[in-house]
């Protein structure tokens, strides 16, 4: 009897992730097939340690076979059937014999696997050689927390409350040694001519997650959040900015992100964080939320559908670069309309 196979890539030691395209099957008059749930992993792969892949099967008798690496041992055949593995770029990793991802480079790579003609791709991302930084509740103290301004019915306005973690790129290192207190509170903004040097680099590919601790982002009128870089109009050009860009997610429990569009393909940079310069500032008394002067990169969260979220990750978007300030910069972020949390 025909086996009808779902597969699903499970990265067993650093991975997270599964879903996607629906399976579909090669063989003529086979049926379609569509992905199993994943065992969650840890979530990221890194330079220079290899990882196990393996596939998960369920096979037409409703059996699930998991963990496979190189072969299937077909019961009709009594034959191993062999598992083909491949990689979208082997300039940022590539897939041995023995089914190991071998990470080089930081980047994205889609990984597929073939097994009687039923495919499927995932995307992995590589980060590079760099240990996360999480910050303790010790360093995340704020002396007057990141509220700043709040209302009778629940409305609040604030800044990050806390580094949830830091997974630096290549090319990091500026502003990191003031984590976590450098990227919480309001912008520090010098206007369209230059950029403020209050920021913490992420390197390229690198990402950060803040967590808005007790006044949580919500979907209310225009613009929810605005994220303030360090970027500067080259040449006095508003159409020419030194951009860094960032691509902004929000998520309600700090796994599952939603990410705006960013077009990073040109002027304008829509959906973008790191083109607009940055105005707002404690010394000039332009309020950070202050949407149409306080500049930065404005979000409504109705363009993505999400109602409300805890936490805010920005990521680079592969800015390259030399020395330890690659990548983009962050130095902070506003929660406009904010709702408070119950404790």
């Amino acid at each position: 009897m025909r086996r009808y196979l779902f597969l699903c890539i499970a990265v067993h030691v650093l991975f997270a992730g599964c879903g996607g395209e629906p399976l579909s099957n090669g063989a003529a008059g086979s049926e379609a097939v569509s992905p199993v749930e994943i065992r969650l992993s840890p979530e990221s792969v890194r330079v220079g340690t290899p990882v196990q892949l393996s596939v998960d099967i369920v096979v037409g008798s409703g059996e699930e076979i998991s963990g496979l690496t190189t072969s299937y041992d077909d019961p009709d055949s009594n034959e191993p059937i062999p598992i083909e593995w491949s990689i979208s770029s082997e300039r940022l990793a590539e897939i041995d014999g023995g089914a190991r991802l071998i990470p080089a480079a930081p980047g994205y790579v889609s990984v597929s696997v073939n097994l009687m003609g039923a495919a499927l791709s995932r995307t992995i991302r590589i980060f590079d050689a760099y240990m996360p930084y999480v910050a303790s509740p010790d360093e995340n103290a704020v002396e007057e927390g990141p509220v700043t301004e709040e209302g009778s019915d629940g409305f609040c306005r604030g800044h990050a409350a806390s580094v949830a973690s830091f997974l630096p790129g290549s090319g990091s290192g500026f502003g990191a040694g003031s984590l976590p207190g450098i990227v919480l509170g309001p912008p520090q903004g010098l206007g369209s001519a230059r950029g403020s040097a209050h920021v913490l680099s992420l390197g390229r590919y690198g990402e950060v997650v803040l967590d808005l601790g007790d006044c949580a982002l919500t979907d209310g009128e225009g613009a929810d959040l605005i994220v303030f870089e360090n970027p500067f109009h080259i040449g006095g050009d508003e159409e020419n900015p030194y951009a860094e860009l960032g691509i902004v997610g929000v998520s309600q429990n700090g796994i599952d992100y939603y990410e705006f569009l960013c077009e990073e393909g040109g002027y304008p940079y829509t959906g973008c964080a790191g083109w607009n310069p940055v105005y707002s500032s404690p010394s000039n008394g332009i309020s950070p939320f202050d949407v149409e002067n306080a500049g930065g990169d404005h979000f409504d969260l109705a363009d993505i559908g999400v109602v409300s979220a805890n936490y805010v990750r920005i990521r680079d978007a592969g800015t390259e670069g030399f020395g330890t300030s690659v990548g983009f910069d962050l130095d902070a972020i506003s929660v406009v309309n904010g709702i408070r949390r119950a404790p």
